[in-house]
């Protein structure tokens, strides 16, 4: 990093270019050169795990929809407790494959971004789609397989956990 320390005059203005002399400077300016695709890479992350979410927001409207009815038994709700549980994580996992294909894509632009490389938004997202779906796939399957099975788990055996 030592000979980007030296400055320069630039060729359109008077002022001499001061270019990053650390990794801090470096993180900054690169912030700085590119915070509106830092902001969209976020927004698109949240959209792609929205649907995990929105399952799993569901499901706990879904209980307290059934802790406010007064004609279920306490035997009933647990009953329909465990099922839409299991029903709904199902949903969870499926949601986490749709975010395979984000994080599939979002890396790709992330890594040029820290490169310093020029980046078109949509086609190297596109690009880095058709590079990453398979390993992130396997590996989000995965996941959603062990995080459905640790649900599973804690709802059957931990029961007394829950209000």
């Amino acid at each position: 990093m030592k000979k980007y320390s030296n400055s320069k005059k630039s060729i359109y203005s008077k002022k001499p270019v001061k270019l990053p002399s650390s990794y801090l400077e470096l993180f900054f300016d690169t912030i700085k050169q590119n915070w509106r695709t830092i902001i969209l890479i976020g927004f698109l992350s949240l959209l792609f795990f929205l649907p995990s979410l929105f399952f799993m927001f569901w499901d706990d409207l879904y209980f307290l929809q059934l802790l406010s009815t007064p004609d279920l038994e306490v035997s009933e709700i647990d009953a329909l407790r465990i099922t839409s549980t299991n029903f709904f994580n199902v949903f969870v996992c499926l949601g986490l494959l749709f975010a395979s294909v984000g994080v599939s894509g979002l890396s790709r632009v992330n890594l040029l971004i820290s490169r310093e490389e020029g980046v078109i938004f949509f086609p190297d997202f596109n690009k880095g789609v058709k590079q990453n779906i398979r390993t992130n796939f396997i590996f989000f399957l995965i996941y959603g397989v062990l995080l459905y099975l640790s649900l599973l788990a804690l709802n059957s055996f931990g029961g007394f956990l829950r209000i």
